[in-house]
């Protein structure tokens, strides 16, 4: 964290400090948000057609969203295909190599 103090000034009273910690989230959590619009529609699209998609992401929030099956890599090796609703109880246990 930086914290930029402004030199006194005896002409102008000083405000009230302001202490901001991430000022830029909202303005990333908007961009982010136009994005998910963007890919949304797009998968959309490319499922009316008929086209298979692979999402690679560490984002479960994004995965559990998006995908018609899940599946986790752990040291190369694949698991089994899972629809949203199996791989909620097994996903966190698969990334960590447990199951």
């Amino acid at each position: 964290m930086v914290v930029v103090d402004a030199v006194d000034d005896p002409v102008q009273p000083r405000a009230d400090p302001l202490l901001e910690t991430k000022p830029f989230r909202r303005a990333e959590k908007l961009r982010q948000l136009a994005m998910n619009e963007q890919r949304d529609a797009a998968a959309r699209q490319n499922r009316q057609r008929g086209a298979e998609i692979t999402l690679i992401t560490s984002d479960l929030d994004e995965a559990f969203a998006l995908a018609d099956t899940i599946q986790v890599i752990y040291r190369g090796q694949l698991s089994p295909a899972m629809t949203p609703a199996e791989a909620t109880e097994k996903v966190a246990s698969l990334m960590a190599g447990v199951a």
